[in-house]
């Protein structure tokens, strides 16, 4: 526990003046505008005190010196700040462990710490040490996709920029933005008993949420809301009592498809923009997301004279006014004017008491025009009115500084590890196959049950007849043969994905039958990662033969064995004509004469393939 020091009764007074007042009354002595002892008398400091420092007497630092040095400790604050700024900020327990590893590495026992470790007590007198450099405060987490904005992405955007808002006035730049007000008021502090560790507030709420689409001009003029409800029809009683202008419409899920984004743009924008001069030119500001862009909305800003803008991806938290200024205060009266409602009220906010809720949010942030000023301040800070590009350089790691600047050379090493962790984009984590297991209700399950079912659920594979065999490179389509009931776990497919331990990848596996009528092609008329139609049959020791069709993507090709290395394709469970690649890449390799077509894709969209003609698997 932090100590807090006090002075016992009758000890002496010890230093009860700050070092500015000790300075200024040492100036005024040295000007001799007033003598030591009125100096003394008129700041409360001892006259032997002043007299010893005007001779140049005590002037190091009273009290045991600090654990680290001066420029030491110089060094450990400019290296948190250039942690803090590339986004990896130091908890106070870090700062510890740092001392600890750098008193160890030196060979220093420090008796004031235990086992070197400095306590919560060091930690806040280093932060007072530094307070004009360093302070605490609470961190939001945000995406790598965020981080990876860089100075070159906003400096060309702003370039763009100012051709954009060339000779457009600030009440023709609208930003807009949509967000959702849900039914939680969230936590509150409360008096409570001491000791209490969970208390509770009895407080109707849920997750529903309702999205509001908002928008401002840079003139500080906020356009009317659009709401968006979660429903399949919408009721005249939803519609009442909201702020004046506004519109109502509804989606399956709440959310801003194209269609009503649309209808936003032209019951709200346009009338606005319509009302301005007609050759002035005019500005839409928002986020890029596809569902916001359509030929339509094109096509009537051509007319209008209105240039629509997009933001740089993954930059709303930097780029976007109602983001930067307008939100925060807006949800902070939601809470308070939901609050207000749920006391009084039982249950979620009813749909048609929303709009009257908004109202009211809506009234009471536009108490002394706050609601202006918060527009004003986001076009500013986010250097869009008036134009300034470095209101947001300065929100972005510093880099390419002088070593001198940072401290010691380790300081330009954790910038660089620093960079790398922040810009460097990782791969994501492999999708793994899944299995249901089938188990006695109330049976616990281990490792062992899970081998052991494999085991024996692979021997009596092997033992029995396959009637009808898969010939292509995967054996997704046999269903695996189920035990007796016997108290250990089954385990089936779950995913639709092919199994590599399923896969034959001998070339005595594939083979082509003869009687197909099949186009000879050579080496040299295909390159890597074209598409292919392969037919194969499947003529191992088994029962019967099946002949089959696949597609495949070409991966690389040897002529010395005559053989292409494909990874093969499946159909997706929506169309027959789309496929798609399987969680785990299904890669054989197949002879050149086992090519029936080389295939086109008509279109590739989010990892879906579509093909002219259809394959049998």
């Amino acid at each position: 526990m932090v100590r807090n020091h006090q002075r016992k009764p009758g000890a002496r007074k010890y230093k009860d003046f700050s070092d500015e007042t000790l300075s200024r009354a040492i100036k005024e002595i040295s000007q001799k505008t007033v003598t030591l002892r009125r100096a003394a008398e008129k700041y409360g400091i001892s006259p032997a005190t002043l007299s010893r420092k005007m001779r140049g007497m005590h002037l190091k630092n009273v009290g045991r010196p600090c654990v680290l040095s001066a420029e030491d400790e110089k060094v450990l604050t400019q290296g948190l700040v250039v942690a803090s700024e590339w986004g990896f900020p130091l908890t106070t327990f870090d700062l510890r462990l740092i001392i600890k590893a750098h008193l160890d590495k030196r060979g220093v026992n420090e008796p004031r710490f235990i086992n070197n470790m400095p306590g919560i007590e060091w930690v806040r007198g280093f932060l007072i040490r530094h307070k004009g450099l360093l302070s605490q405060r609470l961190c939001q987490n945000i995406k790598r996709a965020r981080a990876q904005v860089s100075h070159e992405l906003i400096r060309g955007y702003f370039e763009e920029l100012k051709d954009s808002l060339a000779g457009v006035s600030p009440e023709a730049i609208i930003n807009y933005d949509e967000t959702n007000l849900t039914d939680d008021p969230g936590r509150v502090k409360i008096i409570t008993r001491r000791g209490c560790k969970h208390p509770d507030r009895i407080l109707d709420s849920s997750k529903a949420s309702i999205s509001v689409m908002f928008c401002g001009t840079a003139s500080g003029i906020l356009l009317p809301p659009y709401v968006c409800y979660k429903a399949e029809h919408l009721y005249d009683s939803w519609t009442i009592g909201g702020p004046k202008g506004t519109r109502y419409n509804r989606s399956k899920n709440s959310w801003f498809n194209g269609p009503i984004f649309e209808d936003w743009f032209l019951t709200v924008i346009l009338p606005y923009f319509k009302r301005l001069a007609d050759n002035s030119p005019k500005v839409l500001l928002g986020d890029n997301l596809s569902s916001h862009i359509s030929f339509n909305i094109v096509q009537e800003c051509e007319k209008n004279n209105i240039r629509f803008v997009l933001l740089p991806p993954n930059s709303t938290h930097l780029c976007q006014p109602l983001d930067v200024a307008f939100f925060r205060p807006l949800k902070g009266k939601w809470r308070a004017t939901l609050n207000d409602w749920k006391i009084k009220n039982r249950g979620c906010i009813p749909k048609d008491r929303f709009p009257a809720l908004l109202k009211k949010c809506i009234d009471s942030l536009n108490v002394d025009d706050a609601c202006s000023k918060n527009l004003i301040s986001g076009f500013r800070a986010t250097g869009i009115h008036p134009i300034d590009v470095e209101q947001v350089l300065k929100q972005l790691p510093i880099s390419n500084q002088d070593q001198e600047e940072r401290g010691r050379n380790w300081c330009g090493t954790l910038e660089t590890f620093l960079k790398e962790s922040r810009m460097t984009e990782t791969s994501s984590n492999v999708k793994q196959r899944k299995k249901r297991i089938h188990i006695t209700p109330g049976k616990s399950v281990s490792s062992e049950d899970f081998h052991n079912s494999s085991a024996k659920r692979g021997k009596e594979s092997d033992e029995s007849d396959i009637d009808e065999p898969c010939p292509g490179p995967s054996n997704s389509s046999l269903e695996p043969q189920h035990e007796k009931d016997t108290g250990m776990c089954q385990i089936s497919d779950e995913s639709d994905v092919h199994d590599e331990s399923n896969v034959a990848h001998d070339e005595s596996d594939y083979s082509l039958d003869q009687n197909d009528n099949v186009a000879k092609f050579n080496f040299n008329d295909f390159n890597d990662n074209d598409f292919v139609l392969v037919k194969l049959i499947y003529d191992a020791n088994i029962k019967k033969t099946a002949k089959k069709t696949f597609v495949a993507q070409i991966l690389c090709s040897n002529e010395t064995t005559g053989k292409l290395e494909m990874k093969f394709m499946r159909k997706s469970s929506k169309a027959n004509s789309i496929y798609i690649f399987p969680a785990i890449d299904d890669i054989a390799s197949v002879k050149l004469e086992n090519i029936v077509q080389k295939l086109v894709p008509i279109f590739i969209r989010r990892g879906r393939h579509c093909f002219s003609v259809e394959a049998d698997f």
